[in-house]
């Protein structure tokens, strides 16, 4: 849609956005950069202050830097000298099991100038929180003349009338009617948009799999590729390399577990007393049947 021809008579606005996070917001930037009339309705009355997504990879930094504000983006966040490492403690102040060593903002600019071949990029990863990214966000989208940002409003209902889109929002105890020539759901995974309009996931429900496959033969299972229940071996999707390798990746993380516990309580075998099992204690006064309790350690 050209610019200057956004709206008609009958339209608010070209289109409106349900769900201001940051696929709605880069969405509002990239149509009001173009002219496009735009409307984004954000339920929530302020910006989210706690943790969400915690760092933004290189393909969403490159796009960032095409659109003119990846170093806004890396400005925010930890201390541009502070490491971005991944470290994996028995306690938090106690023994290290492993590091992944990641740059600081100040050496990923650095290292990125240096990279060739199938390892290049434009931009590195950079670990902030999405609250401090939507910061940003929102302040390069409220910059665009044509992009109108409603915090407050909550859709309520969304229509195809067949030439546009009809969105009622609610604000303010009110109810309002928006008319656009499209609307964009951008509300999260699960999308009071998509689940106005009628629309579902493909695939089984986990719940429906987890049932077909316990009452199946030994070595049936689901193939999530064709959607059938097929002998596995068979298929190729099992191999026994395969097994064994689960079968290490799973006792290594029951020993990792083992070794990073202080304490494990574990119920006590009862053995059977010598009268008919009669097995808990008459004397002393003690507390009778608490004989599972000596696992505890």
């Amino acid at each position: 849609m050209p610019p200057g021809s956004s709206v008609s008579e009958k339209h608010d606005c070209a289109v409106i956005i349900i769900g201001g996070g940051p696929c709605g917001l880069v969405l509002a930037i990239e149509l009001g950069r173009r002219g496009v009339s735009t409307i984004v309705l954000e339920e929530k009355t302020s910006p989210a202050r706690f943790p969400a997504a915690n760092a933004t990879q290189a393909r969403t930094m490159e796009h960032y830097r095409r659109l003119g504000f990846a170093e806004k983006v890396r400005a925010q966040g930890l201390p541009e000298d502070y490491p971005t490492d991944i470290a994996y403690f028995t306690r938090y102040t106690k023994h290290e099991l492993a590091r992944f060593s990641l740059p600081s903002a100040r050496a990923a600019r650095e290292m990125v100038r240096t990279l060739t071949g199938s390892w290049s990029a434009a931009e590195l990863p950079h670990r902030v929180s999405q609250m401090f990214v939507e910061d940003v966000l929102r302040a390069e989208a409220t910059a665009c003349p044509t992009v109108s940002i409603r915090p407050g409003w909550r859709m309520a209902a969304v229509r195809d009338t067949g030439t546009g889109v009809e969105v009622d929002a609610e604000h303010d105890g009110g109810r309002t009617t928006l008319r656009a020539a499209y609307a964009m759901g951008a509300d999260g995974g699960s999308s009071p948009t998509r689940k106005a309009l009628g629309y579902s996931y493909a695939g089984e429900s986990g719940a429906v799999v987890v049932r077909q496959v316990m009452e199946a033969k030994d070595g049936e299972g689901f193939n999530a590729l064709t959607g059938e229940y097929v002998d596995m071996f068979k298929a190729g999707i099992l191999t026994p390399t395969k097994v064994e390798r689960t079968a290490l990746q799973n006792a290594s993380e029951v020993a990792i577990l083992l070794l990073t516990t202080d304490c494990i309580v574990v119920e006590a075998p009862k053995k059977a007393g010598a009268a008919g099992g009669h097995d808990h204690d008459h004397g002393d006064g003690g507390m009778g049947g608490m004989g599972g309790m000596g696992g505890m350690m």
